[in-house]
């Protein structure tokens, strides 16, 4: 006779059929060896940074992905509690911004921010002639908590303006923010050429918080 098929061993052969790791891939390399370009706010990647950068670089797809295909394009209307429409936009561009990071092209320049967009969300091997960072940690802060940014899609998040009474967004022309309690992001705004478009994002540290008592917090509803 047949031999009984249990539920478990249907289940362990179904479980050995499928890819044990993501189909999605990205590494990403520097083309003739690290340059050594340098600023007084900036450098070159190192060997040390171009490894952080892989290893946080799947989460940039992922956010590179959800921005490319749920925010791109597109004008949000957020209703807050106080009454007002706060109107958002999203634009292909912005995505670069949010991150970091400045890759540099074949033509010494940075590349252009929609198709970093793009490259980050396609994946594969990326190679640079350059990326470009801040000199201290700002870099992968942000690397690190852009796997958040479907915040913007929360109904639990809060919307912060008034923000130029607080100096570190008032020297930055930053004028707005959203932030959930149990999220780590900090999405930043700035109107220009009227468009309120994103701009940066933050780890929420205690400090950071602690100056949004200052600003207006709005539920988002």
């Amino acid at each position: 006779p047949a031999p009984e098929v249990t539920e478990a061993t249907s289940f362990e052969r179904s479980v050995t059929r499928r890819p044990t790791v993501s189909s999605r891939y990205i590494n990403i390399s520097i083309k003739d060896g690290l340059k050594s370009r340098k600023t007084h706010k900036r450098r070159s990647v190192s060997e040390s940074d171009l490894s952080k950068i892989n290893r946080y670089s799947r989460g940039v797809q992922d956010a590179a992905i959800f921005y490319r295909d749920e925010l791109a394009h597109s004008t949000i209307s957020y209703f807050t509690s106080n009454g007002d429409i706060a109107q958002l936009t999203f634009k292909e561009s912005n995505f670069m911004h949010l991150t970091g990071l400045e890759p540099i092209g074949e033509n010494g320049r940075v590349i252009k921010p929609t198709k970093f967009l793009h490259d980050f969300a396609n994946g594969g091997d990326l190679v640079y002639d350059d990326i470009i960072i801040d000199n201290n940690e700002a870099t992968f802060s942000k690397m690190k908590v852009l796997p958040d940014l479907p915040v913007v899609f929360e109904t639990n998040a809060f919307y912060f303006d008034n923000l130029q009474d607080i100096d570190r967004y008032r020297k930055n022309s930053m004028d707005s923010l959203i932030k959930s309690d149990d999220r780590d992001i900090m999405l930043l705004f700035r109107s220009t050429h009227g468009e309120t478009v994103p701009v940066s994002v933050f780890k929420a540290r205690k400090k950071l918080v602690n100056e949004l008592t200052s600003a207006n917090k709005n539920e988002i509803i």
